[in-house]
């Protein structure tokens, strides 16, 4: 795939480059627009990171009350560039306590991809097998080919 950089988007679904729609393809159920969808994922990272920050907190309270400057240093590495998948950090960050810094790395970096499982559960539970899918617009589309 080739992404072609062409201006601003002004937040118009019909500005964005589309072909055509695909015999019989079916819209997703999903968030109608951008507000939606940013509240949508902003409440799902929010409750993966809640949940992965407990577990670090059980399994590394005895260490966290020197290490503040760790839980930093992994949280905000977290906001470069996503250069690390997030899950590993956190296993590696439950296995060895003492690296708390990767537990907070894989907390903040497993969160930041909640709009991507958003769009993972739409698509395991509304296509069925075999099925297609498309970006139309601001939207997802499934279609049999």
């Amino acid at each position: 795939m080739k992404l072609h950089y062409k201006g601003k988007y002004d937040l118009n679904p019909e500005s964005l480059p589309h072909g055509e729609h695909k015999p019989g393809a079916v819209r997703f159920k999903e968030a109608e627009d951008t507000k939606e969808l940013a509240v949508i994922a902003n409440v799902l990272c929010l409750v993966i990171m809640i949940v992965l920050a407990i577990l670090v907190f059980v399994r590394c309270r005895h260490y966290i009350a020197g290490n503040i400057w760790q839980m930093l240093v992994g949280a905000l590495a977290s906001l470069l560039p996503n250069i690390v998948f997030g899950f590993i950090p956190f296993i590696i960050g439950m296995v060895y306590p003492r690296w708390l810094f990767l537990a907070m790395l894989g907390v903040c970096a497993t969160g930041m991809g909640a709009g991507d499982y958003y769009n993972v559960y739409n698509a395991l539970t509304q296509m069925p097998k075999g099925a297609r899918t498309y970006l139309y617009q601001f939207n997802s589309y499934w279609y049999m080919p």
